[in-house]
C-alpha cells in the first residue's frame, strides 16, 4: 500500500534570513587596529545644488568648488552638496610595521604584506558625504590593501557623515591627521544596497573591509 507523503510548508528564505542593518557599530570584541595617518594632499571636487532635491542627478548644479573659493557663490541654508561631490585625500601613516603586518596577515588575502615595510604606509581615500539622522550612523568606510612593484598602498572610501557644509570646508582645508580603526568586518552583515552605500556599485565592496574614524 502506497503511503501518502505529507509535504509540510517551509518558511521562505526571506523569513529566516537575518535582517541586515545599514550601519554597524564597532564592538569591543571586534578585531581592530588603530592606524594614524597624516593626510597632506587634499583635493576637493565639490558641486552644489538645491537642498530640496539634492539626490536627483538631473537637478541643476548651482556652482562648483572653484566658485565657492572665489566667493562667487555664498553658502546659504538652501544650498547642499550634490551626490557627485568628492574629496580625494592621500598621506602617510607612521606606525609599527610589525604590528600592522601581524594584524593584516590574519586575513589570508593579505599575506603578501609580509614582504614589505609598512611603518610608513601610503594611504589614499575617496571621501563621500552623506546626511543621516540614524544615531548608529558615523564616519566609516571600506579599505583594501593594494600591492605595487615596490610598496603597499591602503586605499578605500570614507563615508563622512555631515550636517554643515561650512564645517566640511574648514576641516578639509589643510593638512589633517586622522586615526583609522581597521577591522576584518566584511560586507555580509551590512545592507549595502541601501543609502548611503548605494552610492557605489555592489562590486566595489568585494575584498574590502570596514574601517572607522576614531
Amino acid at each position: 500500500m502506497r503511503q501518502k507523503v505529507i509535504n509540510f510548508p517551509r518558511k521562505k528564505l526571506k523569513e529566516v534570513e537575518k535582517t541586515k542593518k545599514r550601519f554597524r557599530c564597532l564592538l569591543p570584541t571586534d578585531q581592530q587596529y588603530e592606524l594614524g595617518i597624516i593626510f597632506d594632499k587634499i583635493h576637493r571636487s565639490f558641486v552644489y545644488c538645491d537642498r530640496q532635491n539634492k539626490h536627483n542627478y538631473e537637478n541643476v548644479i548651482l556652482g562648483t568648488n572653484n566658485e565657492i573659493n572665489a566667493g562667487k557663490l555664498p553658502i546659504s541654508d538652501n544650498i547642499s552638496l550634490h551626490d557627485y561631490s568628492r574629496i580625494f585625500i592621500s598621506g602617510v601613516g607612521n606606525n609599527s610595521s610589525e604590528s600592522l603586518i601581524k594584524f593584516m596577515t590574519q586575513n589570508s588575502g593579505y599575506r603578501f604584506v609580509k614582504n614589505y615595510n609598512l611603518s610608513q604606509i601610503r594611504t589614499e581615500l575617496c571621501v563621500v558625504f552623506y546626511e543621516e539622522a540614524n544615531q548608529e550612523a558615523d564616519h566609516m568606510g571600506w579599505y583594501n590593501m593594494m600591492e605595487h612593484d615596490d610598496h603597499v598602498t591602503l586605499s578605500g572610501m570614507l563615508l563622512y557623515k555631515f550636517s554643515n557644509i561650512k564645517d566640511i570646508h574648514r576641516f578639509f582645508q589643510v593638512q589633517i591627521e586622522l586615526n583609522l580603526i581597521l577591522t576584518h568586518i566584511e560586507r555580509h552583515n551590512i545592507a549595502i544596497k541601501l543609502y548611503p552605500w548605494n552610492k557605489s556599485d555592489i562590486s566595489f565592496f568585494d575584498n574590502k573591509f570596514i574601517f572607522y574614524l576614531q
